[in-house]
Parts: C-alpha cells; sequence; structure tokens
C-alpha cells in the first residue's frame, strides 16, 4: 500500500487537487516476501520504563507516530509505551496487540499480508547510550517476537531497498559506523549499510505549518504524526494522545475512531530539556490523570533529536513533546533582524495554542521576558482558562516540593525529578521544589489541591482514559523511607573510614534500597561524594561499587572508565602538586594562606588591573604513588570479562576508545607500552568523516595551532601583543580563544560578546582563590592534556576577574595563573597566563596535541561535565614552534 508520513518531502499530488487546505507528504512501500526466525536479546531497551510509569495502562492513551495498511483491511498503528493496535476492518475499530516492550515504537513495514517488522528504542540512563528494538510478526501483528537487535541502535524510519531488502535507518552506530542498517532475513538479523551523514532527527519533526494543516483539516485540536492510504479516496491518520482519525473521499472530511474528545489539557513551554518541570508533568499526568503536552524553545545545542526527553516525556505518562520552531523554521528568520524574529516567535505562538486549545499553560521563568509575554497574549486569545510561570527554588503561590509524596504513583517529587535528569542531564541531577505563580486565571472557584486545574472545569477529554494503577502500600512505605536516606546518607559520608570499609558500608545501603530504586541512590551518593569533595580513594571506591553493582548498565563502564582515569590520568596527577612547590631562578615562592597577599604579577603594568587568580601555599612534597587500587577481591578476572555479554553500543563508543588510547600513550597497565601514533580503533573513525567525534579527531575545522610567543604578552585586554597576531581565532562559539605558549606559560586570550556577558560586581578583595560564581555569568577554559576527554583542566573566570579552577570539580589543584578583564564597547577580552609548571612537568614538546573548550555558563547554571562529552564543545590544539 502507499505510505503518507506527516513529515515526508512530497505531497500527494491527487488529494491535493480535492483537499485545497490539505497537505499530506507521502512515502511509498512495496511488499516482498522473505523468511523470519524469532531470536530475543536483553530487556533493558525494550522495557525503559519504571514501574511506576505503568505503560501498560497508559498505552490505550499513547501516542501514535506510525501507521501501515497492507490491504485495505488489515493495518497496524504504533507509538509510544510500546503500543500497538490493530484492524481488520478498514481502520473502523482497533484492537491493542501485546507488544512485549513499553519503548516507544517508531515506525511500521509490511513485508507480506501476513509479515511486518516495527521498530524502535530508547536510550540508557547516565550514559544516553542508544539501543534498538525490532518487533516482527509472522501472524498478520496478532503476535510479535524481536528480532536480533542488541547491538543495534534506536532506530527510527523503516523503508524498502531497489532490490527487496529493508533498510532501517535511526541513530549513528559506532561499531557499524553507520546510520543505516539492512535486513535480507525479514528483520531477524541486520548488517550495517552505506555510511551517512550523521543524522538521527526522528520522523516527526514535522514543520509546524504542516501541523496547523492538518488540525484545520480534521477540526481535531491533536498533533497527527502519520497517514496511510487505504483505499482510493480512503485515508488513516494517527496522532498524539491515540487519536486514529480516517477520511474515505480523499481528505475533504474526517471522522475520528478513536480518541474523538481527547485533548491536551496541560501545555507546558520550557527553555530547553534541563529547565522542564519534570515532576509537575508526572504529578499532573501520573498523579492527576491530566493530559499534558510538552513545547521546547530550544531543543538542545548537541542534540540532533528530540528522543530523549519525549523519552523522559512518556516514562512520566505525559503525551507529546515538539520543538516550538522546528530547525526550517529557525533557519527561515536566522539571518532577519529582531524585529522579524520577534514576529516569527509570536506568530509560533499563536499557532500551537490554536493546535493544543490547552486548558491551562505553564511558562518557564527562564525564557526570554518577550517570549512570556507573548505566551501569554496568545493564551488568553486563544481562550485558556489559566496561564502560569513555574520556577526552580523561587517563591511562589503553589509550591510542588521535592519531598512531596505522589501516592498515584508512589514516588517521591524528587524521584520523578532525579530519573529524568538522569535521562537529560546527568551531572545536573539534582532535587529541587518547584514554584508557581499565577498571571492569568478565568477559574471562578477557590484554588484548592496539588493539581495546576483546581477550580476549573476539566472536560473529560482531558484526562487519560485510564485510571492510575494504585500504589502498593510497600511502595509508600519505601517512598516514605527515602525521605530520611538522604540524611543517612550524609552521615555515613562525614564518617572518617578506608574505602574498604566505606565499599562495604555502600554495598549494604545498595542492598537495602529496592532494585527500581538502586541506580538513583547509587547517582545520588556519587554527586554528593564530589560535592563534599572528599578524599579521591573515597571517590573512587563510590565508582569502582557503582561499576561493580550495575553490571548490566552502561554507566558500569562509564564508571570503571571514570576511575581508571582518576588513578592514572595526567590531570589528576597534577592535585597536590603546584608552582609554588617548584623553585624558580633559585628562589622559591613565599608561603601562605588562602588570605595572603598575592606577589607581584610578572605581567604587571600599573594600572593594568592584572591580578593573581591564585594564592602560594606551603611546600610540599608531592606523593606521585596511586592513592588507591581495586580490592583484589572486588576486581573482575579475565575469565569472567570474557563470560560477560560484550556491549558492542559500549564498547566501541568514541569516549571508550579515546580513554584506552590515552592510557596506551601513557602506558597506565604493564601489558600497555608507551606508543605514539593512534590505535587502530580510533583510526576506524577517520573512515567515516561525518561525525562529530571524528571532526574533532581529524577535521582541520576543529584544529588550533598554539604559536610559541616570542615574547610574553602584557596582560591589558588590548590583544595587540604580537602573540596574538599569530594566533588562530576560532574555538568556540560565541566566544573567541587564542591560544600561545612559552617554557613558562600557557597564554590564553578571550573574546565574548558583550551582550551575552553579564556584569560582575562583586568585591574582589578577600579570598583570592576559588572563588564562588554560580550566581554570575562566567567563561570556563577546560584543557584535556592526555586526550581522553574524562578528565580536564578547568578554569573559570567572571567579568569582574574573579576566578576558580579545579581539575575537573575537585579544587584540590591550586595553580599559579594571572588574570585580566577589560569590558570594552561590543565585547569583554580576558587575558591569563597558566604557569606551564602546573600543567606539565617538562616544557611543551613542539607537536604535543590537547583538546580544549571555551564556554560560557550563565549565571544560576550549573558547571558541570556531561557523563558523556559533547565533542562538539573541543577542539583540538596542536602546539607549533
Amino acid at each position: 500500500m502507499q505510505r503518507i508520513r506527516a513529515t515526508g518531502m512530497l505531497w500527494v499530488q491527487t488529494l491535493l487537487a480535492l483537499v485545497s487546505t490539505t497537505m499530506l507528504p507521502s512515502t511509498w512501500t512495496l511488499p516482498s516476501a522473505t523468511a523470519a526466525d524469532p531470536d530475543t536479546t536483553a530487556n533493558h531497551a525494550a522495557n525503559p520504563m519504571p514501574s511506576y510509569t505503568g505503560s501498560a495502562n497508559l498505552r490505550t492513551d499513547a501516542s501514535l507516530v506510525a501507521v501501515d495498511f497492507v490491504t485495505p483491511q488489515l493495518g497496524l498503528a504504533c507509538g509510544d509505551h510500546g503500543a500497538i493496535w490493530r484492524t481488520m476492518d478498514s481502520g473502523n475499530t482497533w484492537s491493542l496487540v501485546e507488544s512485549g516492550v513499553s519503548c516507544r515504537l517508531e515506525d511500521i513495514l509490511w513485508l507480506t499480508a501476513s509479515r511486518a517488522v516495527i521498530v524502535g528504542g530508547s536510550y540508557d540512563p547516565m550514559t544516553r547510550i542508544s539501543r534498538a528494538v525490532v518487533l516482527r510478526s509472522d501472524d498478520g501483528g496478532e503476535t510479535w517476537h524481536r528480532g536480533e537487535d542488541g547491538e543495534l541502535p534506536k532506530l527510527l524510519r523503516l523503508k524498502r531497498s531497489e532490490d527487496g531488502a529493508i533498510i532501517a535507518e535511526g541513530d549513528w552506530s559506532h561499531s557499524l559506523l553507520t546510520n543505516q542498517i539492512e535486513s535480507r532475513n525479514a528483520g531477524r538479523t541486520w548488517d550495517g549499510g552505506i555510511a551517512r551523514e550523521h543524522d538521527n532527527s526522528p520522523k516527526s519533526t514535522e514543520s509546524l505549518a504542516r501541523i496547523q494543516q492538518w488540525v484545520r483539516v480534521t477540526g481535531v485540536p491533536v498533533v497527527m504524526r502519520d497517514a496511510c492510504p487505504l483505499a482510493d479516496e480512503s485515508y488513516c491518520a494517527v496522532g498524539d494522545h491515540g487519536v486514529i482519525q480516517r477520511t474515505d473521499d480523499g481528505g475533504k472530511n474526517w471522522r475520528v475512531v478513536q480518541g474523538g474528545d481527547r485533548r491536551t489539557c496541560i501545555l507546558m513551554v520550557s527553555k530547553d530539556p534541563t529547565t522542564v518541570a519534570w515532576p509537575m508533568i508526572g504529578s499532573e499526568s501520573l498523579q492527576n490523570r491530566h493530559r499534558t503536552a510538552l513545547l521546547l524553545h530550544d531543543g538542545g545545542v548537541h542534540d540532533h533529536t528530540i528522543g530523549v526527553p519525549r523519552q523522559v516525556m512518556a516514562m512520566l505518562g505525559g503525551s507529546a513533546v515538539d520543538r516550538f520552531a522546528t530547525v526550517a523554521d529557525h533557519d527561515a528568520t536566522s539571518k532577519d533582524n529582531a524585529e522579524k524574529k520577534r514576529e516569527a516567535f509570536a506568530a509560533a505562538a499563536n499557532a500551537w495554542m490554536k493546535i493544543h486549545r490547552p486548558l491551562v499553560l505553564v511558562i518557564d521563568e527562564q525564557l526570554d521576558t518577550f517570549c512570556k509575554e507573548v505566551l501569554l497574549q496568545s493564551a488568553s486569545t486563544a481562550g485558556v482558562s489559566r496561564v502560569v510561570h513555574y520556577s526552580y527554588g523561587s517563591t511562589g503561590t503553589v509550591t510542588l516540593h521535592r519531598d512531596a509524596l505522589l501516592a498515584g504513583a508512589g514516588m517521591l517529587a524528587s524521584d520523578l525529578q532525579l530519573d529524568a535528569m538522569h535521562l537529560i542531564a546527568p551531572e545536573q541531577a539534582i532535587s529541587r521544589s518547584i514554584s508557581v505563580k499565577s498571571v492569568y486565571d478565568l477559574g471562578t472557584g477557590k484554588r484548592r489541591g496539588d493539581t495546576l486545574t483546581s477550580a476549573l472545569s476539566v472536560h473529560t477529554g482531558h484526562r487519560l482514559q485510564s485510571p492510575a494503577p494504585a500504589a502498593s502500600r510497600r511502595r509508600l512505605q519505601m517512598a516514605q523511607a527515602r525521605l530520611a536516606q538522604s540524611r543517612r546518607v550524609d552521615e555515613f559520608l562525614s564518617q572518617s573510614m578506608k574505602p574498604e570499609r566505606f565499599r562495604t558500608a555502600l554495598r549494604g545501603i545498595f542492598e537495602q534500597t529496592a532494585n527500581e530504586d538502586r541506580l538513583r541512590v547509587a547517582w545520588s551518593v556519587l554527586g554528593k561524594v564530589q560535592a563534599k569533595r572528599v578524599s579521591r580513594r573515597i571517590h573512587q571506591a563510590t565508582l569502582d561499587e557503582i561499576a561493580e553493582t550495575f553490571v548490566d548498565h552502561s554507566v558500569s563502564g562509564w564508571a570503571q572508565l571514570r576511575s581508571g582515569a582518576m588513578q592514572s590520568s595526567r590531570e589528576w596527577s597534577l592535585l597536590g602538586l603546584s608552582s609554588a612547590d617548584i623553585r624558580q631562578s633559585g628562589e622559591a615562592f613565599a608561603g601562605g594562606g588562602t588570605s595572603a597577599a598575592a606577589p607581584v604579577s610578572p605581567f604587571q603594568i600599573p594600572p593594568s588591573g592584572v591580578a593573581q587568580a591564585s594564592n602560594v601555599v606551603p611546600l610540599l612534597v608531592p606523593d606521585r604513588t596511586p592513592e588507591y587500587s581495586i580490592n583484589e577481591d572486588s576486581a573482575t578476572t579475565e575469565s569472567e570479562t570474557e563470560a560477560a555479554e560484550v556491549d558492542l553500543n559500549w564498547e566501541f563508543h568514541p569516549l571508550v576508545l579515546l580513554s584506552r588510547d590515552a592510557a596506551r600513550r601513557r602506558g597506565d597497565e604493564a601489558t600497555l607500552q608507551p606508543a605514539e601514533g593512534m590505535s587502530s580503533d580510533l583510526a576506524r573513525l577517520a573512515e567515516v568523516p561525518v561525525t562529530p567525534w571524528s571532526r574533532l579527531m581529524f577535521a582541520r575545522s576543529h584544529e588550533v595551532s598554539v604559536r610559541r610567543a616570542q615574547e610574553p604578552p602584557h596582560l591589558d585586554g588590548l590583544l595587540d601583543d604580537p602573540c596574538w597576531q599569530t594566533a588562530l581565532r576560532r574555538a568556540g562559539n560565541p566566544t573567541e580563544l587564542r591560544l600561545a605558549y612559552d617554557d613558562s606559560y600557557l597564554y590564553a586570550a578571550i573574546e565574548i560578546p558583550a551582550e551575552q556577558f553579564g556584569e560582575d560586581t562583586a568585591d574582589r578583595s578577600g579570598t583570592i582563590r576559588d572563588h564562588d560564581l554560580r550566581d554570575v555569568d562566567r567563561v570556563r577554559i577546560r584543557f584535556d592534556s592526555d586526550r581522553d576527554l574524562i578528565t580536564s583542566m578547568q578554569l573559570q573566570v567572571s567579568a569582574a576577574g574573579r576566578t576558580h579552577d579545579a581539575i575537573d570539580a575537585n579544587p584540590a589543584w591550586q595553580p599559579t595563573w594571572y588574570v585580566a578583564t577589560k569590558r570594552l564597547e561590543d565585547r569583554v577580552v580576558i587575558e591569563l597566563a597558566l604557569s606551564r609548571h602546573d600543567v606539565a612537568d617538562l616544557p611543551i614538546p613542539v607537536g604535543e596535541i590537547w583538546f580544549a573548550s571555551v564556554e560560557l555558563v550563565p549565571a544560576g547554571s550549573v558547571a558541570g561535565d556531561p557523563v558523556i562529552p559533547h565533542p562538539e564543545d573541543w577542539k583540538r590544539i596542536v602546539f607549533q614552534p
């Protein structure tokens, strides 16, 4: 049958001729017969939803994203929560069939009247490793079984090749070096196809204009995601909230065959995935059974897909996640002036209000003032009954406390926040209360209860059809017990223990925690260990216990990498050794405490304002012996490793390859010899130079030359020194970084647009190192000298020249460096000089390669390192003569 997709690039011309206001894109598939053989794989990709989600109950309300018919009578539809619907009467009635999975199913392909394939998948918490699910049916879609999908990334689209093979496209596979794979045995096994450009955008990123046209034609306030022809004049369409529609007159008139009264009750508009009030969505959806939808103003700089927030939304019982404006919409106004951009935003706001027609609009306080004003105006014009603003931590009229118990789900609000952030941004996984203030309200009664719809008339279609599963008494008791668990963990971490005893006690905490809550508790402990700045040995012990406890999760592999890097990376070897320990020109730096006055800068040109960012410390003899090693009884033996199933999705991840290559060059293990050049596994990345990782490693556009300075620059913010004239400038966006070096210092100059870099009015006098910069805009510069992208030297500078330095988040690194800042009319300039003795034992040789990164960290944001680094953030720097 012919296939119409709501996201395709072609339009059905005959349908356009009949319905001038309808624009339905098309894609075509041809049936073909192949053999099939069942197989199964691990379930963590198939069932990523926690038990409190209640995916089995939510399937009747799940958003549907694909539909396909093999005959005019027999068709399938699929979507969130592993929902598969089947019809045998041309789409007039539908019945759920058991899929055996709870992940999102993205696409359907009929092979014959009896054989069909459905693909989808999910993402791992913390690492966001992409996992595929392939389902196969040999009986016309009545029963389903898994294909061999354990080594595949999440799959998004299916089609047939000219020679009859099944072609699946999805996320990039680091092991196969492609995002396109093929099967020639009805989806049972898969092989790598032709490498293509890194493009993992989901098929449901249709333009706002097309979404509007669907709503205009059908008259139903629901986003339709896919459509398929049944016969010459008949079509079937599926969309959010499980709505299914069909037409028998070429699209002139549509009738809803399932979910006719369903519509969005609560629409949330957020700045980006990290600022979404995830616990509020869970409270409204899981607890109060309201239909919720989410719009993201910024889908994420590094995310080519919104698949991760969509997975989180489904986990919390929500429905749709869309970008406020698609990439195409952004491009249309990217070069226009500010007024045209404002007009485009207003048009998009009006369109979304007409599409969803929500009862309540919830707006992120972190959006620009203009955005909030436009959204409010659009909502009042569209007849929205209530508009509220939300924020984390500030005072409001209604607050969802982080310790609030959601009895319906048997979870704390903080549990939902942490589970969401484990997928969105694990480095920012902290629990906070949510404050809400009303800015527009048509409610006539007194607001009561814990829902945003209090005192409003809620239509039946605003509520989920399925009732909330009752949380067991045991589940409620466990949730209440977690209120005290955080205090017990704090007490536990405050005790002085040897690593071996610490691991034993930590293992006891895990064993006393329910399996479903264990990873959340473990990550919370790791976050507290980092925040409390405990010893490196305890930090590594925590990582090692996580690695051993969660062997079935990719977070175990990450914990092993992280622990090994802390043990032997160049950066962590610098802890405890500062330039104050090194005698220069026959003299030692005089020592003092953190309040001691800094010596005169060697770059001082009064009244330049140059200040030493660090303080001198007493002379120390650094201990270069390893601080910690894994106990013999906890180490994984070679035979155990061989017996364990190899996770190729993780083992071939570029971060793993970079870490191993760095260890090979350092000679960390007795069996490894220090070597130059690049490992064969890393060299494979050069074969496909289209991914962000390969561009970081090999593309000249990601390389910055660091020239030797013939004379030190004057730190005055003018950038007129000879060393800056030869430096290559671009190293980040919107910041510009220039680098130079000599045998004594590494020099950096950063330029930031003035309008993007806020003032810092704090008094710099007093503490002269490691200021608390969380409440001000600052620039963060990172240097990774052994190129493992796991550990790095980090320098932060505010507009007033206040500073903070650390190895990762550990402030025990206390280098000597000097900084000067200058605010000009259009930009802010920062110049700094970092003592070479604090970054390398010996002078940096010509040809040395590091990674470097420069970024703006807005006030109120955490300058954390992603669990899996973003290669787009980094540049390869090469030290030249």
